[in-house]
């Protein structure tokens, strides 16, 4: 909920609807296709564990541990993105859409 106000704060009222379908859509297809990315470093690491004589534990194991750190930097790297290149437009004084309190 916080990242959708965060996101359609500042939009104008006749677009809110569209920018909050497009927060939507997007948080859909982000995770889809990160947990497709983590499915595929996951098989990938496994079938190159087996080829290379692991037991398939051994090398479920080590397919889940690459998955699992590949999501840990994926994260660190959305945090940096976040933190550095993610700006918010500063708030006038005066702010017109706000009621004047008398």
């Amino acid at each position: 909920m916080a990242v959708v106000v965060a996101a359609t704060t500042g939009v104008p009222p006749n677009e809110a609807g569209l920018a909050s379908g497009l927060i939507n859509a997007s948080q859909q297809i982000g995770g889809a296709l990160g947990l497709a990315i983590l499915a595929v470093v996951a098989q990938d690491t496994t079938a190159s564990a087996t080829a290379h004589g692991a037991d398939t534990a051994s090398a479920s194991i080590l397919g889940y541990q690459r998955a699992f750190l590949t999501a840990a930097i994926l994260i660190a790297v959305a945090l940096l993105i976040a933190i550095f290149i993610i700006r918010t437009p500063k708030q006038s004084q005066t702010d017109s859409t706000s009621p004047k309190v008398e």
